[in-house]
């Protein structure tokens, strides 16, 4: 037996509803199960102010971002890091400028810098 069109359309209604709810479930599933790449986030609309991570189920990771493009992934058992400018050439020069012992920043060069 076939619907009517308002059954079909309440049917279709659910439908959406049902996948919005799994897609929903399943980004929620995957920020709180761990994985190589995550992003931290402060939260400091509470007091104390709360940090949270979620996690997000990749091996390659990209930030654009000043010019530059940067992705990071897992390989062979290290973190690999590739950059390049927001074009995709490889042959703008990209300074690799140390902060701290544990800090690097990635600065495209401009004009005198080269």
């Amino acid at each position: 037996m076939a619907m009517t069109k308002k059954e079909q359309e309440a049917f279709n209604d659910l439908q959406r509803q049902r996948d919005e709810a799994v897609r929903l479930l399943h980004e929620w599933q995957d920020s709180v199960t761990q994985s190589p790449f995550s992003i931290g986030e402060i939260d400091c609309t509470q007091q104390p102010p709360r940090f949270s991570t979620r996690y997000v189920q990749t091996t390659r990771i990209t930030c654009k971002h000043a010019g530059i493009e940067a992705t990071m992934s897992i390989e062979d058992g290290c973190i690999s890091i590739r950059y390049m400018d927001e074009n995709g050439s490889i042959f703008t020069p990209v300074a690799l400028v140390p902060r701290s012992a544990q800090a690097i920043e990635l600065r495209q060069m401009k004009g005198e810098e080269q």
